[in-house]
């Protein structure tokens, strides 16, 4: 929300349709209001292209996407480019902790801020991958994004409750804000809005709602018919409920009833000159036809958003206020629970592949799993750890490799426990393996590495597969988010042999 520098694939040197490039932008708008409304229009909006700003003739400028960050997994790890790294979302069939938590924005806010001049250029796409890579993230981004509409203001600097004696500072830098007549500063525990009653209005949460250790989520509260939303964070590895946790954005916006209040008169109605009267230049500024963003930002942790319309959009009314700040102090002392979740217990290991290749079975070294699986059901057919075990917050996910026989290949672990834990007592749902690794593996329907060839790849993947042709292999790919929330089956075959050379299973949901 503050330091978002993303570019569009043209400018990175992309050849890319405009009204293709126009959906993919809009798909990943921060602002809800900006993005499509649905998943239908957006496949739409791919499949048909979607009118480029200049030619929508829109009031509202286009917002680019987040910066994405390293997935951390490096070239060694596949090639595949559909390889998505292990994320944090949950199942509804799961443990209240770990049901939908998203994005660690957190730390993908400090991440952004501290990478600089240093951030790695994108890499060059072509417009399949580019479809496959971006409907995904959308879906993601849809969910996690920092859209915080702020209700209140109905008070005024000095008539205004002050909370535990905090004054409204005239330092943006120190991240104080009146709501609704009642002066906040950030960051905060969830406590000091529930105690001034404002209450959950988010659909599926309540302040029992749990968050997964050390994650985060944004939702929206109301107040007396007033509407807000803000972005909590819980910090301490174990499973937290929301009433225990940390708020540490917020976001008003005027058109909302929503007037965010801050020192020196300004509020959502100042215009960009009282602004800067107020509080000089900005750390960053961009101006458009319509809008003007100023951000006054300290050390990418701290600091104000303004979004200010121009009398000449008509849309002053919808100026904003964000305020943020993110020096929230972990817990580094969350104790590490050993024991063994109940939930692996119900596992069942499957008794033969069978014909269905959506069944999320996989037969590894003559092994076979359904995926999620214990990592402990490996472990019992003679797979070793080849580094120690690492600590995973409750609903977090890592990536470790195992070996055996001289051979190894990569796993990636959910902890579906309240509590953090050693990997050992968490779960692997998602396996990659190339056909240069020496393990045999073979999935349902008898599509196995070095043998199954295009043809036979073909008479077995349906219609819901889809094929992306890359410069020297064919990629069949199956995502179905309803079934886990992540549900993919990857099989590449190699162009110069004709045989499948990579199978990627991912299955988050534990169904047992």
């Amino acid at each position: 929300m503050f330091d978002d520098e993303l570019k569009t694939p043209s400018e990175l040197g992309i050849d890319i349709d405009p009204r293709f490039e126009a959906a993919i932008m809009k798909g990943l708008a921060v602002s809800q209001m900006d993005r499509y409304q649905s998943i239908d229009d957006f496949l739409n909006a791919l499949e048909n292209g979607e009118e480029t700003p200049a030619a929508r003739g829109t009031n509202r400028p286009a917002a680019a996407p987040r910066q994405v960050a390293d997935d951390g997994y490096g070239t060694e790890y596949i090639e595949d480019e559909y390889a998505n790294p292990p994320d944090s979302e949950g199942s509804s069939d799961r443990p209240a902790a770990l049901t939908e938590p998203k994005e660690d924005i957190k730390n993908t806010f400090v991440a952004d801020a501290a990478a600089g001049d240093n951030k790695k250029a994108a890499p060059k796409l072509s417009t399949a991958a580019l479809i496959s890579i971006i409907a995904g993230a959308v879906v993601l981004v849809a969910g996690i994004v920092l859209l915080f509409v702020l209700l209140g203001g109905k008070g005024n600097g000095r008539n205004a409750k002050e909370e535990k004696g905090i004054k409204l500072s005239d330092n943006l830098y120190d991240t104080t804000f009146e709501l609704d007549g009642v002066v906040y500063q950030l960051p905060m525990k969830f406590e000091k809005l529930a105690s001034n009653g404002w209450t959950i209005s988010e659909s599926g949460y309540n302040d029992s709602t749990e968050l997964a250790g050390y994650g985060e989520d944004t939702f929206r509260m109301s107040r007396n018919g007033a509407t807000i939303e803000v972005c909590v964070y819980n910090n301490s590895g174990n499973a937290r409920a929301i009433k225990n946790s940390i708020v540490y954005s917020v976001e008003g916006e005027y058109d909302s009833g929503g007037n965010i209040k801050l020192g020196k008169g300004i509020d959502c109605t100042s215009s960009v000159e009282e602004i800067i009267a107020a509080f000089g230049v900005p750390t960053e500024r961009t101006d458009s036809s319509d809008c003007s963003v100023l951000k006054y930002v300290k050390a990418g942790k701290a600091g104000v958003k303004f979004f200010c319309y121009t009398e000449e959009s008509g849309l002053k009314k919808y100026s904003t206020i964000t305020v943020a700040n993110i020096n929230v102090e972990d817990e580094n002392d969350t104790e590490i629970n050993n024991a063994v979740p109940d939930y692996l217990a119900k596992y069942k290991a499957p008794s033969s592949l069978g014909n269905d290749l959506l069944s999320a079975t996989i037969s590894i070294g003559g092994d076979l799993y359904h995926l999620p699986a214990p990592l402990s059901a490996f472990l019992d057919n003679g797979w070793k750890l080849r580094q120690a075990s690492d600590v995973i917050p409750a609903g977090d996910t890592n990536t470790i490799s195992i070996e055996r026989n001289g051979v190894w290949f990569y796993v990636d672990l959910i902890n579906l426990a309240s509590y953090q834990t050693v990997a050992e007592n968490c779960a692997v749902y998602r396996v990659a393996i190339e056909n240069d690794q020496g393990i045999p593996a073979e999935l349902s329907g008898g599509i196995a590495l070095n043998s199954t060839s295009k043809a036979e790849v073909e008479s077995k993947t349906g219609s819901g597969f889809s094929l992306y042709d890359g410069y020297d292999y064919y990629s069949y790919n199956y995502s179905d988010y309803s079934r886990g929330y992540d549900f993919k089956v990857t099989i590449d075959v190699d162009k110069s042999s004709g045989k499948v050379r990579c199978i990627i299973l991912s299955n988050k949901e534990w169904n047992y």
